[in-house]
């Protein structure tokens, strides 16, 4: 009596789970999810009020609806600046309370994690984690008023102690949050000048590094947080009343004709984006298709193995 095989049951269960799997892809698609889910960081604090409340959402990057995840993931602090570990599966957020700066990590269901350690800065204005060599890379300030001093720093996430890597110019003056992220192996920055006027560019990734504009200035660049899920470089602007998103090209820093993010309140303060890379459909496909062959290969065997 021949015994009989597991490798088929086998190939036919790879074979539903990837079916399934990619339904369950093609359902997400088909309700606007598109190459990203952009996570967004807002204050939301009522005037008068001296604790601090962050909300914590996501946009769909197809139709720009926010949807709440969190309405507050601050412990009555300002958190802000995310940029994502896929390793940790977490992004690194800074808590700001006053003049004392901490780094923490937040999860995608809007858990804090309790502080990591205490960065020298006073004041963080974007951080953007890079894989390469995994340490984060900031926009800090220390000093208050008329005697700051802002610079480009390095961070390390295990300890937040900070090396600064240039030193800025005083026409920098103080951007809004999350400014910085990593696209493809450059790290891209919207700047606000004194001026006003709105800048995009990069800058390397060692010490002497210096801020290189990319394109024209643009007024959508002031205020505007930056988030790459990897293949598309993603732009928030905030101008005060209303958010919307944008696509950038970052050898040219032009910009999409942006759409209005809606399902946010007015009073909202933009404290940051980041952004995850989810499957594409492409991806789904290739999946689907080898589960098929390995069913087809084992049903194969198992013909051959009746008329031996």
């Amino acid at each position: 009596m021949k015994k009989r095989s597991f490798r088929p049951l086998a190939a036919q269960l790879a074979l539903g789970v990837g079916a399934w799997l990619c339904l369950m892809l093609a359902l997400a698609q088909s309700h606007g999810s598109n190459a990203a889910d952009i996570y967004l960081l807002a204050d939301v604090t009522p005037l008068k009020t001296s604790t601090r409340i962050t909300q914590f959402g996501k946009i769909d990057s197809t139709t720009g609806v926010f949807t709440q995840i969190a309405a507050d993931v601050s412990n009555g602090f300002l958190i802000g600046n995310p940029t994502w570990n896929p390793t940790a599966n977490a992004f690194y957020v800074t808590s700001q309370n006053e003049g004392t700066v901490t780094l923490n990590t937040l999860d995608t269901s809007g858990t804090l994690s309790g502080s990591i350690g205490t960065l020298a800065a006073n004041g963080v204005f974007g951080m953007a984690y890079n894989m390469a060599d995994s340490s984060l890379y900031a926009y800090e300030s220390t000093g208050v008023g008329i005697t700051s001093a802002f610079s480009y720093a390095i961070i390390n996430p295990a300890t937040a102690g900070s090396t600064v890597l240039t030193t800025l110019p005083k026409d920098f003056g103080a951007p809004e949050t999350g400014i910085f992220a990593i696209h493809q192996g450059t790290l891209y920055s919207s700047q606000t000048r004194l001026s006003g006027a709105g800048q995009f560019g990069s800058y390397g990734f060692t010490a002497g590094s210096n801020y290189q504009q990319i394109g024209s200035d643009n007024s959508n660049f002031a205020n505007m947080s930056l988030a790459s899920d990897g293949s598309t470089l993603f732009g928030v602007h905030d101008d005060g009343s209303s958010f919307k998103l944008f696509t950038i090209n970052p050898a040219t820093g032009a910009l999409s004709a942006g759409i209005n993010i809606t399902g946010m309140s007015s009073a909202s303060t933009l404290l940051g984006v980041g952004a995850i890379s989810v499957p594409e459909p492409g991806t789904c496909m290739l999946a689907l298709i080898g589960a098929a062959m390995l069913a087809a290969k084992a049903r194969l065997r198992r013909r051959r193995a009746q008329l031996a």
